[in-house]
């Protein structure tokens, strides 16, 4: 065998090599992770040996051209150069900002990898950039860009609760959903398919809209998967009008049809915030003959105001 060619044939095996060497060590903190340390050990030998099956006859190879030194900074660098990407696109890492700078890259929320596969992820972030709903100003459809651009600047560790998220999980961004523009039904129906993709990979859907509506449709993946759920629901108006130009289907009908359709639990479900002023106040009469429970601004302005003073107080009797 040429030198050249022994080069070139020690790289590619130890390239492969490293394959299995990385799976081996660190694939079982995302795939085994419910199982007992031992029984990861075991399945991590199995894959480990085919590492050292290449690994064996390419250092035999290389060390007819190379020295043993170089020999092991090779290993070295085609190690991280295989850890990198696979940290990245398998176990769901973030790209770490110190090392590129959060301006750079490729847009993704919080600058997590990209996948439409979220099989072995605690949560998949999805885009629905549709606001076909709106009733009177378009353009949340920019909503998940927006969303994935300001995010860049979040960091995963917050001082106050001495917790880095993402040593407790991990996720993907999977995209948007590609809705069609104009055409209500149809999107509902792959907005639907989308989320229910992810529930199906066992993740947890984290949805960026888009218009109000489109929470009817991913309760209806949610609900076919677990059943009617508890709602908590943060917004200024209620979303429980029937119809709106005699048409089901609008931002503001959302959580009528939820009710309807059984996807929920009224009389376990929760909205917060409630202010904002309504065409009638049929749609709120709706929801509480249905449980639904109310917390309006009102409310919490008070319990803020009530915080507020007992802040000042202890700060006077501090000083």
């Amino acid at each position: 065998m040429s030198p050249l060619a022994a080069e070139l044939t020690f790289i590619g095996m130890l390239c492969c090599s490293n394959v299995f060497m990385t799976t081996a060590w660190y694939a079982h903190l995302k795939n085994l992770a419910g199982f007992p340390w031992y029984m990861a050990a075991i399945i991590s030998w199995g894959i480990a040996f085919f590492e050292y099956m290449i690994q064996v006859p390419a250092n035999r190879i290389g060390y007819t051209v190379f020295t043993l030194p170089q020999l092991k900074v090779l290993q070295e660098v085609i190690s991280l150069s295989v850890f990198v990407p696979f940290s990245i696109f398998y176990m769901g890492v973030p790209v770490n900002s110190l090392a590129s700078p959060r301006f750079c890259g490729v847009r993704t929320f919080q600058r997590l990898p990209h996948s439409a596969d979220c099989s072995g992820n605690d949560f998949a972030v999805l885009g629905v950039p549709f606001d076909t709903a709106t009733s009177y100003r378009p353009g949340c459809r920019f909503g998940p860009a927006a969303i994935r651009d300001a995010s860049s600047i979040l960091k995963s560790y917050h001082s106050v609760l001495d917790v880095d998220i993402f040593e407790h999980c991990q996720g993907v961004d999977a995209g948007d959903v590609d809705i069609i523009p104009g055409y209500l039904d149809e999107s509902f129906e792959r907005i639907e398919a989308a989320v229910a993709g992810v529930l199906d990979a066992g993740a947890v859907p984290v949805i960026m809209g888009g218009d109000h509506s489109i929470t009817l449709p991913e309760l209806r993946a949610v609900a076919k998967r677990h059943g009617p759920v508890a709602l908590l629901h943060f917004d200024a108006h209620s979303d429980t009008g029937d119809d709106f130009f005699g048409k089901p289907y609008n931002h503001g009908t959302t959580f009528h049809w939820a009710i309807e359709e059984g996807l929920i639990l009224p009389e376990q479900s929760t909205q917060a915030g409630i202010r904002g002023p309504l065409y009638s106040r049929s749609s709120l009469d709706y929801a509480k003959g249905k449980g639904m429970r109310y917390r309006v601004e009102g409310a919490a302005h008070r319990i803020a105001g009530q915080r507020h003073q007992r802040v000042g107080t202890a700060r006077h009797r501090c000083g």
